[in-house]
């Protein structure tokens, strides 16, 4: 009940988003980005470029996205950590089938 009402509640903010993490993939620093948008749109941002967007389902705490990056299949695989009283958005991104990060959702 209560992870039903976390969704909720992250679906009618405003906006969620994770710390910008830099990780290195294909011989270079990149950084990926999460983001909730109010419109219910998961988006991952790499260098400041939307990869993957896609609209959540309803109730949903564990989905895969998926995009492209340069040519490369990304996959993100969205799931709800709880942990006693909160929940946190966790997002593993694949690109190319090599985990590059896992992204927190504040």
């Amino acid at each position: 009940m209560y992870k039903y009402v976390a969704v909720a509640f992250l679906l009618l903010a405003a906006c969620a988003e994770s710390i910008p993490e830099v990780s290195y993939y294909d011989g270079r620093n990149i950084t990926i980005q999460m983001r909730a948008t109010p419109e219910s749109n998961w988006e991952v941002l790499i260098d400041g470029e939307i990869v993957v967007q896609e609209k959540t389902k309803a109730f949903s705490t564990n989905e895969t996205l998926h995009g492209m990056y340069k040519g490369k299949p990304v996959m993100v695989r969205r799931y709800l950590r709880s942990n006693g009283w909160t929940s946190t958005h966790v997002a593993d991104v694949f690109i190319d089938g090599q985990l590059v990060e896992t992204l927190v959702l504040q």
